[in-house]
């Protein structure tokens, strides 16, 4: 990779963070201010926020890097990506049972929206991402050592379409009056937009020029993986 290359690679990355966060920030205190932190429904979109705007963001983004180390550092940057990734599992999984909940007590039901129909969708698939990132780490996985690198290959492309998923979802429910409307509710969806079109601009600028070469979400079985 070139000098103008990486530089072009690492604004994309520090243009995706900022707007994740910024735009997670948006959405999490406006949510606090609209309907404040006693009301059960705001832990919905605050948690998911952080989950799949922050935490999986930053996630894909320690994974991808990962592809150009090797040894110690390969696998100490893999406990990283899944440490992340986990934390991300976590608020995902509190954003999930909140919105189950709050529906629960107000008798209403469960996944009859697109929003609510996409969003089990990305938490079931989120699930499957988080298995084959387990089953394909030789450290904890309980699969014999010639599939680790199958499940790495399906983790990788289940995980970006999954991202992405998330993303969609997200968009799909605003302008939402308790969390944010008006321009901001714009603004936001223009910031997820914003963060999975740099996130793919970035993922795709490393495929062409990283160790692992190939597309965007890496669909090869790298050899030297199987050791990791």
């Amino acid at each position: 990779m070139t000098s103008s290359s990486s530089y072009s690679t690492d604004q994309l990355v520090e243009l995706s963070t900022v707007a994740a966060s910024v735009t997670a920030a948006v959405l999490v205190l406006s949510t606090w201010r609209t309907t404040g932190l006693t009301v059960l429904f705001s832990y919905h979109p605050i948690f998911m926020s952080i989950a799949f705007l922050v935490m999986f963001t930053r996630g894909i983004q320690i994974g991808w890097r990962a592809r150009d180390t090797d040894g110690t550092a390969r696998v100490g940057a893999l406990t990283n990506h899944m440490t992340t990734q986990v934390a991300g599992v976590a608020c995902a999984s509190v954003g999930f049972a909140v919105i189950y909940l709050n529906k629960y007590i107000n008798g209403k039901d469960h996944f009859t929206s697109l929003h609510g129909k996409l969003g089990l969708l990305t938490m079931l698939l989120t699930s499957a991402v988080a298995a084959l990132g387990y089953c394909g780490f030789k450290k904890h996985s309980p699969l014999p050592a010639h599939l680790h690198s199958s499940a790495k290959f399906f983790h990788r492309g289940l995980g970006a379409s999954t991202w992405v998923l998330s993303l969609v979802t997200i968009v799909v429910v605003l302008p939402h009056k308790a969390v944010v409307t008006g321009l901001l509710a714009r603004a936001a969806q223009a910031g997820v937009m914003g963060v999975g079109v740099l996130t793919l601009m970035w993922l795709r600028e490393r495929g062409s020029g990283s160790k692992g070469g190939g597309s965007i979400v890496d669909f090869t079985l790298v050899p030297r993986e199987r050791s990791y």
